[in-house]
């Protein structure tokens, strides 16, 4: 079967380009000839630049001044980590054109996983190709999740109009489906992020061992002050380092950074870990997969749900603590969350068999 996934394969973030190739490989572990279509949505695609003026332009001039020098002392970071992630994608991502046509040549377009269904991440709107607009080959969506508890008019308007068109219907999150349940007759199933279906092996064969030893991680989409504290709490207790990952070129401050690192590298620093700390769904993944002592910290925003969702089909609730907690170093029992992450595979497994075939 020739399979076309649509998705952010393209986006410079972590979880974006490591989920597009975890789906990808499952299906072309299933023997699939399987593509990522390159569409590109052109309000994320206009953030991805090597250099981009909209780092440093502010409307006050002090600013301005401030971000343009941080701007021009960053180049060589900024160009290191746009062109490992533009490696990434070009050397592990099966890429076929975005002809803009129907897709007849494909057999199957699945839709997700990411965000594709949540407008603010698409310029404030729905971008149709994500609902399979003009597309005239079977189609279904995996994964695809939403960081919103509740939907626009204009969002409602198009799901109502372009859900129909999908044979099979599937998301991340069981707070999104109770959304989408009111917008279509269709049964909706919530599956796992690619990144837990792919599993551990597809990913620790692209990993690249760091050159550092004995480091607490540290990995956040928006950066607090506390993430860092609490980490250097777990440190001081092992008189380890603290190493941070980031989702853009920021600077230090006072710990080591590594800004430009590659998804590669990315993840050889979770295999590697004493332990994580982060805020990030895929960073709460990654370290699950990879076996590590962990804590996911809470950040009172709907981008908590995601987290809390997975910890609790995997009974690792007490894995999520506040910022302000004493939490000491200590590792789950991951024979239990084994068992539990093959059940919920299972479920993804039966939803992708059902729907390819």
């Amino acid at each position: 079967m020739k399979i076309g996934i649509l998705t952010f394969h393209y986006a410079h973030n972590y979880g974006a380009v490591l989920q597009a190739y975890g789906l990808q490989e499952y299906l072309k572990s299933l023997g699939h000839e399987t593509y990522i279509i390159d569409h590109r949505n052109p309000f994320i695609a206009s953030t991805i630049r090597r250099n981009n003026h909209r780092d440093w332009l502010s409307s006050n001039p002090k600013a301005c001044l401030i971000r343009l020098w941080q701007f021009i002392a960053n180049t060589k970071i900024r160009h290191e980590r746009y062109d490992n992630f533009e490696h990434f994608i070009n050397q592990h991502l099966s890429l076929i054109a975005n002809t803009e046509s129907d897709m007849q040549d494909l057999d199957v377009v699945v839709i997700g996983s990411d965000q594709v269904w949540s407008s603010p991440h698409t310029g404030g709107q729905l971008d149709p190709m994500y609902l399979g607009c003009n597309i005239k080959t079977k189609l279904i969506s995996y994964a695809a999740s939403c960081s919103r508890r509740k939907l626009s008019d204009t969002d409602i308007r198009d799901f109502k109009t372009h859900l129909p068109n999908f044979q099979n219907i599937s998301v991340r999150e069981s707070g999104f489906k109770a959304l989408l349940s009111k917008l279509t007759d269709k049964d909706i199933d919530v599956v796992v992020d690619p990144t837990v279906l792919a599993g551990v092996d597809v990913y620790d064969r692209i990993s690249k061992e760091p050159d550092r030893k004995k480091y607490i991680l540290i990995y956040e989409i928006q950066r607090h002050k506390s993430t860092l504290e609490f980490a250097k709490r777990l440190a001081s207790e092992h008189d380890a380092e603290i190493i941070e990952l980031t989702n853009g070129v920021y600077g230090t401050h006072g710990h080591w950074m590594h800004e430009g690192a590659s998804p590669e590298e990315f993840l050889g620093y979770f295999k590697h870990a004493l332990a994580v700390v982060t805020t990030s769904f895929h960073g709460t993944v990654f370290s699950i997969l990879f076996k590590k002592p962990f804590y996911t910290l809470y950040q009172h925003s709907p981008s908590d749900d995601r987290m809390v969702n997975l910890l609790k089909q995997l009974e690792l609730d007490d894995r999520m603590v506040e910022a302000s907690d004493n939490a000491t170093l200590s590792c789950p029992d991951y024979q239990g969350v084994n068992d539990r992450l093959d059940y919920v595979r299972a479920n993804s497994k039966n939803y992708l068999a059902k729907s390819l075939n």
